[in-house]
């Protein structure tokens, strides 16, 4: 639980490998749906304080942070541009459908005081955005491991589980370079 706490907190804020992947390997091996939703609750309390750290540092360097964001593989200019306009148009339903574009939360929690979202808004916003996607993805590896796949054994789902998620990021770094 610390590893996916520490992934979801680092993602949050430089790391560029979503946890996503930790939450759903948890999934897979783990039997208990009560500790794949603990698992998810921490992960969503490491992203949002993440956010939260950005959002804040945002407020007064919000330049140097940009720098900073431009050097971690994947984020590009561009995604600033997507993420004002997002925000402008939508307010913070930019936020709950961020994770449809591939553009990184990260961005997100820079640039929402820029556009008028206040802290709490966008605490709490942030966190049912996070649920809503680590849920998704959590319970389908679970499903898929425990009962559609519940025969097959754990190399090849492990396995599984591996392609899939370079197929992932071969799809998004072919749309975003590193």
């Amino acid at each position: 639980m610390v590893i996916i706490f520490a992934w979801a907190f680092l993602e949050a804020i430089i790391f560029f490998i979503i946890p996503d992947v930790a939450l759903t390997y948890y999934a897979m091996k783990q039997k208990s749906k009560f500790k794949i939703l603990l698992a998810n609750i921490i992960a969503i309390t490491g992203a949002v304080i993440g956010g939260v750290i950005v959002y804040i540092i945002s407020i007064q360097h919000l330049t140097f942070l940009e720098s900073v964001m431009l050097k971690i593989p994947g984020i590009h200019e561009y995604m600033f541009e997507h993420v004002m306009t997002s925000l402008e148009d939508k307010g913070v339903l930019g936020l709950i459908e961020a994770p449809l574009f591939g553009v990184p939360y990260k961005l997100y929690a820079m640039l929402s005081y820029q556009q008028g979202i206040s802290f709490f808004t966008f605490v709490v916003i942030s966190f049912f955005a996070r649920l809503l996607r680590f849920i998704l993805t959590s319970y389908i590896a679970y499903f898929l491991s425990h009962i559609i796949f519940k025969n097959l054994n754990q190399y090849l789902k492990v396995s599984m589980w591996l392609i899939v998620w370079i197929i992932v990021y071969i799809i998004y770094f072919s749309i975003h370079s590193i």
